[in-house]
């Protein structure tokens, strides 16, 4: 009876595994760092589908019953795109912009001369070699964290338009997906960091970002697409850096085959000078 019972658990597990098994998208649906694909701001990837298959858009929260059945590889494959690909995918470059001369040449000569120095001579010399070492970790986790921008300043903006206040309110709207990177290895964009060689020494891109932020509002089923780039900031009156200033901004709005395209920052217009990271 045992043998009997061991061979029919034995039998559902290969069955399982090898023909067609159910594809459950609340088991299956998730997105860098762990997170529910309908959670915000929890992971650094892009965190929601805008569009599903054959174009259709999310109107609500699918369960297994909405999907067809597919094999167990192809419920594989597409965690690996998610978890894995999706991961890869930014952190190609991210790595990259901690490629400059600081962080892989001075720093970690500053590790161990001063470690070498500890040793041979003054023992007391080790605290720089940490000092070093503090330094290295702190550019790289600046140069490889993910970018961020100002929702609240982008909506300020929305609503205070009246074209965007015909088609969205704050208290029926909602983002559906957000996205920002990097601008790759636009050293020369700007001028302040192209031709200064203490800037190229510290840096491999002018710390400019793109991004987009898409929005619907569930009263009148418009959609909107805002798009921005940031660019690092200072004040010239006390010299403090800030993060990011929007130096692009607009959005293009869709509702029921309507278009509008609404232009909030002209690049062109902008006088301020981008900031010099270090």
């Amino acid at each position: 009876m045992i043998g009997i019972k061991m061979l029919s658990r034995n039998s559902k597990q290969l069955a399982r595994a090898f023909t067609w098994g159910e594809y459950y998208p609340n088991r299956n649906l998730y997105v860098a760092g762990g997170h529910k694909y309908n959670t915000r701001y929890k992971d650094f990837w892009q965190q929601h589908q805008t569009y599903g298959l054959e174009g259709k858009e999310h109107t609500y929260t699918h369960t297994e019953k909405d999907y067809k059945i597919h094999r167990p590889w192809d419920t594989f494959m597409f965690w690996f795109k998610i978890n894995i690909a999706g991961q890869w995918d930014f952190f190609t470059y991210r790595y990259l912009r901690a490629m400059d001369y600081c962080t892989m040449a001075l720093a970690p000569i500053g590790i161990a001369t001063f470690a070498v120095l500890g040793a041979a001579v003054f023992k007391p010399l080790y605290m720089y070699s940490l000092v070093s070492t503090a330094v290295l970790y702190y550019r790289l986790r600046d140069k490889c964290s993910h970018p961020e921008f100002d929702e609240l300043g982008i909506k300020d903006l929305l609503y205070s338009n009246e074209t965007v206040k015909k088609y969205f309110n704050d208290q029926n709207s909602y983002v559906i997906d957000q996205y920002q990177e990097y601008d790759k290895f636009n050293i020369d964009q700007f001028p302040e960091y192209g031709t200064n060689k203490l800037a190229r020494f510290f840096n491999v891109d002018c710390n400019t970002t793109t991004g987009y932020l898409k929005m619907c509002d569930l009263q009148t089923d418009a959609r909107m697409t805002v798009h921005f780039k940031t660019m690092p900031w200072s004040d010239q009156k006390f010299f403090c850096t800030h993060p990011f200033l929007f130096y692009d901004l607009w959005a293009e709005i869709n509702c029921k085959g309507v278009y509008e395209k609404i232009v909030f920052i002209d690049p062109k217009k902008v006088n301020k000078k981008i900031f010099i990271s270090l």
